[in-house]
């Protein structure tokens, strides 16, 4: 199959599913700026009504290319014979021969459920084949390769061609906030991306570049006991922000935790918790910092390196979770946007293996929901072995390859910015 660029269609269907990603694609990319876009969407009574879909899809379209219009239609989700009956009910009313204007009429089926494909796809073809005057595209987007696929139908010739979603020609400048809001996970505006200590958090992450085991056990043991303070000081603290900042602060200043002069300190600086920090006030930041989030922000410190470096990269988002008004369950740590696909990223300190998988399940469900099956995940822990958590977690999905997963353990910490820019450009 040759690659090949095809101009911009006059109409567009799409077959609306629960990720509206896909038809984001399409919509902003294969259709003329003043051409017309048509939803095929479904109401039933399984909770899969997927008309709010195509509203907030209608709604951003609106921003985004204002002078092409968009119309919807219901369609059937599970008989094949209805669909093509409406499929075709639809193209008759909305297509019309111009013989003044050669038009170019898509669908791309990547959307939807299996039947509804199926069914649209044979109603979409016969119709071409009876509207011999026109061009008539099938389309289909591969995520997981990052490429378009058209069935081009020319009177009686058909031509198979493939285009990589990088060359497709439009305006792309939506945010994974506006990819939220299809999916009505309502983020907060305005994603916080500064790191809290960049020095700070790259000292503990050098612990953990090559240690001996010895050293790899007694930097663990540091941890733990950080924590274990750092639950201590949080502990029965008054809701006001301000005052619970103070009562911490004093807390820390008050601590005089024999760990600091043991042979578990790798710090020969370090005596106390005031020395972790000792041109600002010891507040909830610095407590959740030394309880994890250094390794959090490393990690974003990385990726906002990569945004610099990859203009492929459009958007990074820290603490991904809906705001205070939304009722969702939803967050991630960090969510970047390369031009045409998701990837997730969830960091722990957990050394355990079995708390750590449960995180890289956890994060694969949620990148679901925010971009679909091919989004991108990854996992960074302090686990020791990377490869038992790459085998755990094939053995639990069945696959001898795990397509878009990167899994950093404590083992692949020197690696891990070249690790990350492999798994992008993958």
């Amino acid at each position: 199959m040759k690659e090949a660029h095809l101009p911009k269609s006059d109409i567009l269907f799409l077959l609306v599913g629960t990720n509206p990603f896909p038809n984001l694609i399409s919509s902003l990319t294969r259709v003329k700026d003043d051409g017309l876009i048509h939803f095929f969407y479904t109401v039933d009574q399984e909770n899969s009504q997927t008309n709010k879909v195509f509203e907030r899809l209608k709604e951003l379209l609106s921003k985004k290319k204002p002078h092409c219009r968009s119309t919807g239609s219901i369609i059937d989700k599970s008989r094949v014979n209805k669909i093509e009956e409406d499929v075709k009910e639809v193209l008759s009313r909305t297509y019309s021969y111009n013989p003044n204007q050669l038009q170019r009429i898509e669908l791309n089926y990547t959307g939807g459920t299996k039947v509804m494909a199926a069914g649209t796809y044979h109603a979409f073809k016969n119709f071409a084949h009876s509207q011999a005057k026109d061009i008539f595209v099938l389309s289909y987007i591969d995520g997981e390769k990052e490429q378009i696929y058209y069935e081009v139908l020319e009177g009686e010739n058909e031509k198979y061609v493939y285009e990589p979603l990088r060359k497709l020609e439009g305006d792309y400048s939506i945010s994974i906030l506006e990819i939220s809001q299809l999916h009505d996970i309502p983020l907060k505006e305005n994603p916080h991306l500064e790191i809290y200590d960049s020095q700070l958090a790259e000292r503990f992450f050098q612990l953990f570049i090559d240690p001996s085991e010895e050293e790899y056990q007694s930097h663990i043991k540091f941890l733990e006991v950080i924590y274990s303070d750092m639950v201590h000081v949080s502990d029965k603290l008054p809701n006001n922000k301000n005052k619970a900042n103070e009562l911490i602060h004093e807390r820390l200043l008050s601590l005089n935790n024999p760990i600091f002069e043991s042979e578990y300190n790798p710090f020969p600086d370090i005596h106390s918790y005031r020395d972790f920090s000792k041109d600002r006030k010891l507040t909830y930041q610095f407590k959740d910092y030394l309880s994890g989030f250094w390794l959090e922000d490393y990690v974003l410190k990385v990726v906002l390196e990569l945004m610099e470096e990859n203009k492929n990269i459009i958007d990074v988002h820290h603490s991904v979770k809906p705001n205070k008004q939304s009722s969702k369950d939803f967050e991630v740590d960090i969510v970047l946007l390369k031009k045409y696909k998701l990837f997730s990223i969830s960091v722990t300190t957990q050394e355990k293996e079995e708390e750590a998988i449960l995180k890289l399940f956890e994060v694969k469900e949620r990148a679901k929901q925010l971009g679909g099956d091919e989004s991108g995940i990854c996992l960074v822990s302090l686990c020791r072995n990377s490869n038992v958590l790459e085998k755990e977690y094939k053995n639990i999905w069945d696959n001898d390859s795990p397509k878009n997963t990167l899994i950093i353990g404590q083992d692949r910490f020197k690696n891990i910015k070249q690790l990350f820019v492999d798994w992008i450009n993958e």
